[in-house]
Formats: C-alpha cells, sequence, structure tokens
C-alpha cells in the first residue's frame, strides 16, 4: 500500500501539482464555487471588493479542506496520521510565508491585499485538491 501511495505522490508532483500551477480563477469551476466568478464580476474591477469576494471564497475552500482533511485523517494509520499533521503544520507555515511574500512585493500598494488574499485562496486550493487526491488513494488501496 505504501508503494502505490508513494508512486501517487510522485506521479502528483511530476505532473505539476494538482492544481497544475492555475489560479483559482483559471482553474475552473470545478475547483472554486461559482459564486466566486459572480462575485468578482460584480465587483467591477474594484480592488477592495474583489478582495472581499477571494475572502469569501477563501473560507468556503479552507472549511472544503478541513473536511477531507479530517476524513483523511480517521482513515489513516497512526504513523501515517503523525505525519499528516506534521505536513499540515508545514503546509500552513508556508502559505502564510508565501502570501506574505507575494503582499510584500507589492510595497504596500492599492493591490496588496488582493494579491495576499488571492494567494491564500491559490494556495488552499492546491492544498484541497493535494489532500484529495491523497484521500482518494487512502479510499482505494487503503487498509491493504
Amino acid at each position: 500500500m505504501k508503494q502505490l501511495f508513494a508512486a501517487g505522490v510522485a506521479l502528483l508532483f511530476l505532473l505539476g501539482g494538482p492544481a497544475n500551477s492555475k489560479t483559482a480563477s483559471e482553474a475552473g469551476p470545478s475547483v472554486h464555487s461559482t459564486s466566486l466568478d459572480a462575485c468578482i464580476a460584480k465587483a467591477g474591477g474594484v480592488d477592495a471588493a474583489r478582495a472581499d469576494c477571494d475572502e469569501a471564497e477563501f473560507t468556503r475552500q479552507d472549511k472544503m479542506l478541513n473536511s477531507v482533511y479530517r476524513e483523511l485523517i480517521a482513515l489513516s494509520d497512526t504513523d501515517a496520521k503523525a505525519a499528516m499533521q506534521k505536513s499540515e503544520r508545514a503546509w500552513m507555515a508556508f502559505r502564510d510565508a508565501q502570501c506574505d511574500y507575494e503582499y510584500r512585493q507589492e510595497g504596500g500598494g492599492t493591490l496588496a491585499r488582493v494579491i495576499f488574499s488571492s494567494c491564500r485562496l491559490r494556495v488552499t486550493v492546491e492544498r484541497l485538491e493535494t489532500l484529495k487526491h491523497f484521500l482518494a488513494l487512502e479510499r482505494e488501496y487503503g487498509g491493504r
């Protein structure tokens, strides 16, 4: 089972990750809720409104991520559970550092909040897709 799981992880990274390096908006409706597109259209190019759209979508995606994470943890054996918890903590530190970096690149300009909220959404969607992949592998091959 562990060899199959490792092969799946290796394939995931060789293919460029689950979200294929696309932003949430580029990735299409299968990755984000349809309300994000409607919100962005309604924002009419106003930076603060766009950031609010990303934040609302981030909240939705983060809830889904937490749900998938909890299910994955519940299906994992003790060693895998500890490793996943360690991975999740490291990922959260990465997310925060990456989005802080992207935010600071703007130098406090008017787009800084949009850049931060967009980063947080993008990185969270990528992680969600990764955890969904791991969950599918665990459901198919786990416990063998």
